[in-house]
């Protein structure tokens, strides 16, 4: 009997944890990922604004996202790193007040070889 009481409670305590998880991740909306220019930055406001063009139409569109210190960068030390023309990728949410709040920015390399084989003449 006791054995049954505690499956009932540890069955409980699973499902209230997972509509707790479910709830948090609801709110913050799917992840969304795009690759652009970056146009400019805003120190002070916290932004990056990066230059998006839609592959089918050719059309751009400038996007504005928000950069915080959660904010996760490769390639890149900081906002103020970033430069006018460099090409990167954002993942982003979509927030409430239609806000668009950077995840993770990284620096896209048209070519060249990985970071740190600069000098490799092979084996």
């Amino acid at each position: 009997m006791k054995n049954k009481y505690l499956g009932f409670h540890s069955l409980s305590f699973l499902l209230l944890g997972g509509m707790l998880i479910l709830q948090g991740t609801a709110q913050a909306g799917p992840l969304k990922t795009l690759s652009g220019r970056v146009n400019h930055t805003d120190l002070n406001k916290e932004t990056l604004v990066v230059d998006f063009t839609h592959p089918a139409t050719g059309m751009v569109q400038a996007m504005q996202f928000r950069v915080t210190q959660e904010t996760g960068l490769n390639g890149f030390h900081a906002l103020a790193d970033m430069r006018p023309q460099d090409i990167v990728t954002v993942d982003y949410e979509e927030q409430k007040e239609g806000l668009l709040k950077a995840v993770y920015v990284a620096k896209f390399r048209i070519a060249g070889p990985p970071t740190g084989l600069e000098n490799f003449k092979g084996l």
